[in-house]
């Protein structure tokens, strides 16, 4: 990713990547996360500060971008030296994900299957359909015991068979 560089250019993505823990080929690429893009823009501010005869476009052909971004990025640097330094740090959660290891729609289907709705009082509930409660259910289930939820049954939420009326 960085055979086409010159030395020089190559020592200061060298130390930005370090100093950011981003990898070479992130703030080479075409990444908008916050934390690679502001990498990026204290590499080109290095570049343009720290290479006497570097230029926007030359800059900017490096990283297969405009010169107006390059010079956005310079402009930024200087009158805001604080985004160029490395973002903190965040725990990874997932998204999509509650602290129990459930999916958030899992969590709920659980809390109110607790609360002792059913099936299609719980899809009303939280805007889905029953197939997609049986099927949050049904990985409930099989999550539990991976993850020691003692509070959760193998049969939990499993509607008892009808016996049939004479």
């Amino acid at each position: 990713a960085t055979s086409g560089l010159p030395p020089s250019y190559r020592k200061i993505l060298s130390e930005v990547a370090l100093k950011h823990k981003v990898p070479y080929k992130s703030i080479l690429g075409v990444s908008q996360l916050a934390h690679i893009s502001q990498a990026r823009r204290a590499f080109i501010f290095r570049c343009m500060e720290d290479i006497p005869n570097a230029s926007y476009a030359g800059v900017g052909r490096y990283l297969n971008r405009d010169h107006t971004t390059v010079i956005y990025a310079h402009r930024k640097g200087l009158s805001d030296p604080s985004s160029l330094e490395p973002m903190p740090h965040k725990t990874a959660v997932h998204k999509n994900k509650s602290a129990d290891g459930f999916s958030f729609f899992e969590s709920e289907v659980v809390r109110l299957i607790k609360e002792g709705l059913n099936h299609v009082q719980v899809a009303k509930q939280l805007g889905k359909t029953p197939k997609q409660v049986t099927s949050a259910l049904s990985e409930i289930r099989r999550k539990a015991p991976k993850m020691n939820c003692t509070d959760i049954p193998p049969d939990f939420g499993r509607v008892p068979k009808r016996i049939p009326h004479d």
